[in-house]
């Protein structure tokens, strides 16, 4: 007992010099889109909402029972078809999806099942969580992805919380609007959500006024904002007006402490439980 005691505040010390600033990473979570319909011409209704697993052919096909879910507060959907269908300016209301995030750590896969970057109008471009942050300073701890106009993390990728929906808007035009495969990244100064289908890297949406909230108890991160336009909606469609607000985000994610993490604190106690039983030894 003696012998523990000695050690103790060794390993105390010891583990406060190794572990990492950026301890934690994400295994779970999910975020929440309150999304306004008909706020512009490329949000004219919600037709269809989808799964990680869906390729990008399937997701353009008839909507399967096997779609993902979503909820309408508000409105009444379009139709797909062409622009004579009601939509934006006539049947404007309010959906809620929910888009789940790939773990931390998963490498996902494009439609043609290599790891690299799908083929733009062919295939999904998938992302993957890497964040891996402090929990006493998230924004600080997170690697920031260049911002160039419409689109963020082009040649500076960053880190990112990736999420696994993709979503099909109708409106008055013919045909759909994909977004999806969606990114969670940080510019230096915003957080932005970047969509990877058609345009990768594209800037979805800004996140105004985020809170970012992290509780030690329950392991839990927190995401809140509002969706603002971003400049790469903007280019797709000049209707919507950059930073206008069209709906909400909210994301809580559960954390472990990374790979790296573990490792070391593993490393720790055996070293801790060696010098221990040398220490028995000499005495």
């Amino acid at each position: 007992m003696k012998t523990l005691r000695r050690i103790l505040p060794v390993a105390v010390l010891a583990l406060g010099s190794i572990v990492p600033a950026h301890a934690l990473v994400l295994y779970s979570g999910s975020a929440t889109w309150t999304v306004n319909e008909g706020f512009a011409q490329s949000l004219g209704w919600l037709d269809a909402n989808f799964t990680g697993i869906k390729t990008r052919p399937e997701v353009l096909n008839p909507s399967q029972t096997s779609d993902g879910d979503y909820n309408r507060i508000s409105g009444s959907s379009g139709t797909l078809g062409t622009s004579t269908t009601p939509g934006f300016g006539y049947t404007p209301g309010q959906v809620v999806v929910t888009d789940t995030i790939r773990p931390f750590g998963e490498v996902p896969l494009n439609d043609a099942g290599g790891t690299t970057p799908g083929q733009v109008g062919n295939s999904r471009t998938r992302q993957a969580t890497t964040l891996d942050f402090d929990p006493t300073d998230v924004l600080g701890s997170w690697s920031q992805s260049n911002n160039a106009f419409a689109f963020t993390g082009n040649s500076a990728l960053g880190e990112q919380i990736a999420f696994t929906g993709m979503q099909r808007w109708g409106g008055p035009f013919t045909g759909v609007l994909a977004y999806g495969d969606f990114g969670l990244r940080y510019n230096g100064t915003q957080l932005v959500l970047t969509s990877n289908i058609d345009f990768l890297n594209a800037e979805f949406a800004t996140l105004g006024n985020p809170v970012i909230n992290y509780s030690a108890e329950t392991g839990l991160l927190s995401i809140t904002g509002n969706l603002l336009v971003g400049e790469g909606l903007f280019v797709l469609d000049t209707s919507a007006a950059i930073g206008a607000s069209f709906g909400t985000f909210s994301f809580t994610g559960s954390t472990v402490p990374e790979p790296s993490t573990y490792a070391a604190i593993f490393g720790l106690f055996a070293a801790g439980a060696a010098l221990s039983r040398r220490r028995k030894r000499v005495l």
